[in-house]
This record gives structure tokens, C-alpha cells and sequence, in this order.
């Protein structure tokens, strides 16, 4: 996968809604510690602390994701609507491609 220039996993983790970013890690078994505030190095202290494989798993997951809510945003929104799920008025575009 291409790496994307201004793509930073801390970055998109913050933005989206922390109960779907504690959900999203629960799949992969890795409780995201509440101590993490992503204006420290907790971030990194913890996303150093997984397996490489593992974290790459993660973070290519998460760049779709990302895609998604930068160049399909549209996508994620009529999925909404026609399916009837509630989100909030101030949602960020990530959270919804969440």
C-alpha cells in the first residue's frame, strides 16, 4: 500500500469518536490504554508496544479508513441515511467512515 504524505495514525486516532477507536482496537485483542491523550508520547509508547505485523494490520486498515473519509465522503454518508444510523450533527469525517 502506498503510504500516504500527510497520513499520521495518532493524528486520525484522535479525530475519531474514542468509544468506535476503542472498538476498532478490541477486534485486534489490544485494549488502547485511557492514559493515551495523543499530545504526549503516550501514543507512541503504546503503539510501539504491538507487534509489527500486527501494527501494520492496523495502520493499513486504517489508511482505507482514512481514504474513505477523505475521498469517498460522500459513500459513508448515504450509507447513513439509507440505513437509518444515527450520528451526531458534529460527527468528523473519519468517525462516520469508522
Amino acid at each position: 500500500m502506498i503510504k500516504h504524505r500527510s497520513f499520521k495514525t495518532d493524528k486520525f486516532l484522535k479525530s475519531v469518536d474514542g468509544q468506535l477507536r476503542n472498538q476498532h482496537f478490541s477486534k485486534y485483542n489490544i485494549n488502547l490504554p485511557a492514559n493515551v491523550n495523543f499530545d504526549d508520547d503516550s501514543f507512541d509508547n503504546f503503539w510501539n508496544g504491538i507487534g509489527e505485523e500486527q501494527r501494520d494490520d492496523i495502520e493499513e486498515e486504517l489508511h482505507c479508513i482514512n481514504d474513505t473519509a477523505d475521498q469517498a465522503r460522500d459513500c459513508p454518508e448515504r450509507a447513513c441515511q439509507e440505513f437509518n444510523i444515527q450520528k451526531q450533527e458534529d460527527e468528523t469525517p473519519e468517525t462516520t467512515a469508522m
